[in-house]
């Protein structure tokens, strides 16, 4: 039932209107008439560019619907002021390789969800905790080419340790100021894109910069998922987004696993 206090989430899945269509297209034909009239090119050129890109942010028509309208705005202006087809073949260019930019992060973004669908199924097969840490590590390590992935857990008393897994034995982590230690006090997530020794103290020898992002649920300090790289400046802000969805959805799973152990090798505490 529809009424005034619908969740603010609903406006993501809403759909834009026309008058910003409107907008852009007049905004577009307007600027395009005043630099044939004064004869700028480099006003021309951003009126088709601006254009073509608050079109498509507005997700209501299609790429190539954007694009076409653009072409044909810029050949009118073209024909109807003195711009050589010279000029007129540079914002073509322009054209297409902002485009071809824009296509391949909205595709890079359409991979996003069959990723995270996989990861949840996965880490949802099972409830032995060694298991869930282990397919979750090599699943993100898989996602970010010469990486290590540590998921460091909570023992409810104030400490920290890796978990158990096949290949590995428990291990106990001190308090010693590291990144680590740092993230999971803060609540926050850290970015190191080149790492500090001394500073940042990496669980891998090869780290070269790292993502700290901590395990978090309304409830519970689950611990920390930190991604450690042999390369450096390999993580980005905007990367941020991405990887804690897949933080967040390990922390709820880890948070009924720690709380409702079947595997009882593995007991928070």
């Amino acid at each position: 039932m529809k009424n005034g206090n619908s969740p603010t989430y609903n406006l993501i899945l809403q759909k834009r209107g026309f008058w910003i269509q409107a907008f852009w297209i007049t905004f577009m034909v307007l600027v395009t008439l005043l630099s044939t009239l004064t004869s700028s090119v480099s006003l021309f050129v951003a009126a088709i560019l601006i254009s073509f890109l608050g079109l498509n942010e507005t997700k209501r028509w299609s790429y190539k619907t954007n694009l076409t309208l653009c072409v044909i705005c810029a050949v009118t202006g073209s024909i109807v002021g003195v711009f050589t087809w010279f000029e007129v073949t540079s914002i073509f260019i322009l054209l297409f390789l902002v485009g071809g930019f824009m296509l391949y992060y909205r595709e890079a973004s359409l991979k996003l969800y069959p990723a995270i669908k996989d990861f949840s199924l996965l880490i949802g097969k099972s409830d032995n905790l060694s298991e869930i840490v282990e397919e979750a590590s090599i699943y993100l390590k898989n996602l970010i080419d010469g990486a290590e992935v540590f998921i460091v857990l909570s023992d409810g008393n104030g400490g920290l340790y890796l978990p158990e897994t096949q290949t590995e034995e428990r291990l106990e982590l001190k308090r010693n100021g590291s990144l680590v230690w740092k993230t999971y006090a803060s609540e926050k997530t850290y970015i190191t894109k080149i790492i500090k020794i001394s500073q940042d103290k990496p669980l891998w020898c090869d780290a070269n910069s790292i993502v700290s992002i901590p395990l978090l649920t309304t409830r519970s300090k689950i611990g920390v998922l930190q991604i450690e790289s042999d390369k450096i400046n390999v993580f980005a802000e905007e990367d941020l987004p991405k990887l804690e969805i897949f933080a967040f959805i390990l922390s709820q799973r880890l948070y009924c696993v720690l709380n409702n152990p079947t595997d009882t090798s593995e007991i928070r505490g």
